[in-house]
């Protein structure tokens, strides 16, 4: 059962930490059961969205019921050793609101390190908080015109400190510029007669441009009509730049075959890191499956209309019923991660499968097993792109059909391996609510996890650090480096092992080309001592990293 699996994994995850040596620096914790508190105290504070910063802080924007009545959002930071950056739960972004509903609302991160949050509050605003916790664009944040009502507000947050936003009224959606002091530049809207549309995700490129995506009806009631998924990019000009001027299709819904999308379903995208955008997303048609589709920079797909399947399992046989998807630019190629269940939904597991660039899978036709089928769900699968062409899975998975649940968490390789060991982890092993699990890449030695957890009414924001060796929190001095030692972004590949010994014997990087890591590879504070050695090659060979005498 998963809920045993991860009990045990829990307690040997607490016992490695233990045993790799000494208390946690800081906010960071190793132990599973009790995680760094990012939000908490009187009221319900929930609904977490992270971000990434330039100096590797984590952004997280919530939503808070302690001060005062009805739900305000705030913008809390935590610096790289987990300390809290801003006072009590974070700055209030919305401090005047007094809904007691929560709604979509969105943040995104630019390259200066402010924070761009988009929000309701009997309208759409828009706030910028800077590093410091400073409110760029006044106290209650831009209000942004004709948006009285609106909900589900997308934001995409650009270099120059400007941002663009998006939302729907109807068949329309809504745009409007706001330029780096918060006055409001262009605003336009996209229309399609007798089509409910609702953002799904939006994402800023470092020359003004952007790429939305969003669900889209087959009529006017964006809940009971079928839906599929489309794409565009908008120009700095705000020109449609994709499929000459006209909206591209992701996944086009139907009734015969029947496929479409589920009510409250806002699949999301991933940077190529080259202009272009990834979307992973999962059906409730015929099929029941996980698909990805990549548009390059130019609005061309990178595979046929309606993507590529993760899994060739029959969905009499199997339902997929989620995904997420990281690109690896070394290998060309995708990893995309999916809850699996019976078709009466009441077994289920979770699986991955590794998709090449020409639409061909890696692995096995029906996906790589993560955890085996169970009467617990899974919920809020996220993955990311490692060094090495690895990729960090994170989800919440359920004890019992209903909850509570625990943060799980693994590392898996290009060939399918899972290093760690155990290869599953707990990052959050306390047996309660959670949700709105969210995972970001924080350096080449860790992640942070973020996420909801306690009862209804009365949650907190929790996060955890996830050190890519498969230990817990600030486990610095015993953390191995990437095995990609002379960081050419290919990872077991002899060049490493020639690379590494060379340094050892104090000699240059190899190829001379390439810049390589320090000798301490385990980072256990002694150089040229054989445990780094026995470290790297230990970690070569996929095993754990070897803290020795720390």
């Amino acid at each position: 059962m998963a809920h045993d699996f991860v009990r045990c994994l829990s307690v040997v995850a607490a016992g490695l930490a233990l045993a790799c040596g000494g208390a946690a620096r800081a906010q960071w914790t190793s132990d599973p059961s009790v995680n760094t508190m990012v939000a908490g105290g009187g009221g319900d504070q929930g609904t977490p969205i992270s971000a990434l910063g330039t100096d590797g802080s984590v952004w997280i924007a919530l939503t808070d019921s302690g001060p005062g009545g009805g739900y305000k959002h705030a913008v809390q930071r935590l610096d790289t050793n987990g300390n809290t950056m801003f006072a009590g739960n974070g700055v209030l972004v919305s401090p005047t609101r007094t809904n007691t509903a929560t709604f979509v609302f969105d943040m995104e991160v630019n390259a200066s390190n402010q924070a761009v949050v988009a929000y309701d509050n009997a309208a759409i605003y828009v706030q910028k908080v800077l590093p410091d916790g400073t409110l760029a664009w006044g106290p209650n944040g831009a209000l942004v015109p004709n948006s009285t009502n609106g909900l589900g507000p997308r934001v995409a947050a650009f270099p120059d400190g400007s941002a663009a936003v998006c939302w729907a009224t109807g068949v329309t959606l809504n745009f409007q510029r706001i330029n780096s002091d918060g006055s409001m530049g262009a605003a336009w809207q996209l229309t399609e007669t007798g089509r409910a549309q609702s953002p799904s995700d939006m994402l800023a490129l470092a020359d003004g441009s952007f790429i939305l995506m969003w669900v889209r009806a087959e009529g006017t009631n964006i809940v009971t009509s079928r839906k599929g998924l489309k794409i565009q990019k908008w120009d700095a000009s705000n020109a449609q730049a994709w499929g000459g001027g006209t909206p591209v299709d992701v996944y086009a819904s139907s009734a015969t075959p029947s496929r479409g999308i589920q009510n409250g379903y806002f699949p999301a995208l991933a940077s190529d890191g080259a202009g272009g955008a990834i979307a992973a997303w999962y059906d409730i048609g015929a099929t029941r499956n996980a698909w990805i589709q990549h548009y390059f920079s130019n609005g061309t797909p990178r595979f046929a209309v309606n993507g590529v399947a993760a899994s060739t399992t029959s969905s009499a046989t199997e339902f997929r019923l989620s995904a997420s998807v990281a690109y690896h630019p070394p290998s060309d190629e995708y990893t995309v991660a999916y809850q699996r269940s019976n078709p009466t939904q009441s077994q289920f597991g979770l699986a991955a499968q590794r998709i090449r660039g020409d639409g061909s899978l890696r692995w096995s036709p029906g996906g790589q097993e993560i955890a085996p089928f169970s009467p617990n769900p899974s919920a809020f699968v996220n993955v990311q792109h490692l060094n090495g062409n690895h990729a960090l899975i994170t989800w919440l998975l359920y004890s019992g059909a209903n909850g509570p649940m625990y943060v799980a968490t693994t590392r898996i390789t290009q060939f399918a391996g899972q290093p760690w060991f155990p290869p599953v982890v707990a990052a959050a092993a306390n047996n309660s609510n959670k949700g709105r699990l969210s995972t970001v890449i924080a350096s080449q030695t860790h992640a942070v996890a973020v996420w909801a957890d306690g009862p209804t009414g009365g949650a907190d924001v929790k996060a955890q650090r996830i050190n890519l060796d498969g230990s817990l929190g600030d486990q610095t001095n015993t953390i191995c480096d990437v095995i990609d030692f002379n960081n050419d972004d290919s990872s077991f590949d002899p060049q490493d092992i020639d690379a590494f010994l060379s340094v050892f014997s104090e000699g240059p990087c190899v190829p001379a080309t390439r810049t390589c890591n320090d000798i301490d590879f385990n980072n256990d504070g002694a150089v040229f001592d054989p445990c780094d050695i026995d470290s790297f090659v230990v970690l070569f060979s996929e095993g754990p990293c070897i803290p020795c005498g720390n």
